[in-house]
Parts: C-alpha cells; structure tokens; sequence
C-alpha cells in the first residue's frame, strides 16, 4: 500500500528573483579521488558559464587529494575553495559542511569523481529562469564504464521514472543521480528544519555516470533540459545525498 501524504506536511518556500547572472556554486564533495579529481575540476571550469564558484569539501582523504585541491585553489583564487576536513564526517556531515560554504544563488551538486560536459551549468540556469517558481532542477543521467568509456545505459528514458512531485521522490527512490541536481538555496531546509518546498524538472540526458570495477562512480554532463515544474516537497536534501552520492 502507498504511504500517505498529508497535505498539512507541506510549506512553501520564498523563492527569490534571480539576478541578471547568477552566481552558481558548484558543491563538490571527495574522499580519496585523487585518480578523478583533477578531470572533475577541469570539468567545471571548462563550463561555457562563468559566475561560478567551486566549494570542495574533502573528508579527511588520504591519499594526494587534499594537495591537488590546495594546487587548483592556487591557480584559481577565489574561484576554486577548498574545506580540508581534519577528520572524517561521512558523506552527510561532509554534504553538510560543502554546502555551508556555497554563497551562490544557485547550488549544483557534484561528487569528486563526477564529470560535467560543456554547457551544463549554462542550460539549467536557463531552465530556472524559464521557470521562476521552481526551485530544483535536475536531468537524466548516462551511467558509463570508466576504464572502457562505454555508456551502460542512460536514465528518466521512461514516463515511470518521471519525478514531479515530492511522492515520486519517495516512492520512486529519489532522483537518479545526485550530480543532475541543481537547486535554489532558499528552498534547502535549515539544520532544525523538517519541511521545504522544492521543484522538480526532467528532461533529456544530461550526465553521466561512471562505474568501475570497485563501484567507483561519476557523472558527465551533457544535452539540455525539455522542461521545469514547480511543487511542494518534503525536505529530502540529506536522503538525496545518502541515496545517490555514497
């Protein structure tokens, strides 16, 4: 039987006006990625959009990670930001602690071997402001083999895997890919917060995800968004990010 959604567990977020070009805040989190991280940064700053900042928090790696991020945070000052973590949060608390540090007016959420293909970032700002009242966007995403490049398959190719609502998040099992996600900040619940109001868009595929041996994954970034609704929701920020990003 499907669970019951009482509509009095429902608020509305204040969704404010964007400006003429927003500032993104691309979310990055790592843990021991030092094979990937270099082409997940090079990645997002290759973007076709330019008002962006790139928050990594890195959860105590130990591997060369950490030195590869304080290398790229020198190249780009002010635009690339590392949080070295002294011990290890999980992916939550380290979720936590990356998006504490965004100042953008759009978050975009990434894993630190994820991969974004040209004009990602620039197409769901796009989507945003053809759609005012939403306040997430995400996309299909192409899972891949990492060592081979071959794509396994792709997702959201059918109407059953559509999310339009804060139900279909749940019953369906979230959105499918982390990394496709791009969201208003007003709309993510405080830490003492139980509800928020979220929007929810699907469209054609836009990432990849990679998968190796080890189960190691990431996602590229590529095509463009058909279409945006907005929608209450329940506050789904941390099962997100467990479901999709662990």
């Amino acid at each position: 039987m499907a669970p019951n959604f009482p509509e009095e567990s429902l608020v509305t977020s204040t969704l404010k006006p964007l400006p003429a070009e927003p500032l993104i805040s691309v979310m990055v989190v790592t843990y021991n990625q030092a094979h990937f991280i270099r082409e997940t940064l090079d990645s997002i700053l290759s973007q076709d959009y330019p008002h962006l900042e790139i928050v990594i928090a890195d959860d105590a790696s130990t591997d060369d990670t950490p030195r590869i991020l304080e290398e790229y945070a020198a190249r780009h000052p002010g635009r690339v930001k590392p949080i070295l973590n002294q011990t290890n949060l999980g992916i939550t608390g380290n979720c936590n602690v990356a998006l504490s540090g965004c100042t953008g007016d759009l978050i975009a959420v990434m894993g630190g071997d994820d991969l974004f293909l040209p004009g990602k970032l620039s197409k769901q700002v796009a989507a945003f402001r053809d759609n005012p009242d939403a306040a997430l966007c995400y996309h299909p995403v192409d899972i891949f083999e990492s060592k081979s490049n071959k794509t396994i398959f792709v997702t959201d190719q059918h109407a059953r895997e559509d999310i339009r609502s804060y139900q279909d998040i749940i019953l369906k099992g979230g959105i499918a890919g982390a990394s496709s996600v791009m969201i208003r900040p007003e709309a993510i619940p405080p830490a003492d917060s139980t509800n928020a109001c979220l929007g929810s868009a699907t469209g054609s595929s836009i990432s990849r995800l990679r998968c190796e041996a080890k189960s190691s994954r990431s996602m590229r970034s590529w095509g463009g968004i058909a279409s945006m609704a907005s929608v209450p929701a329940i506050a789904l920020w941390n099962y997100c990010m467990n479901r999709f990003m662990r």
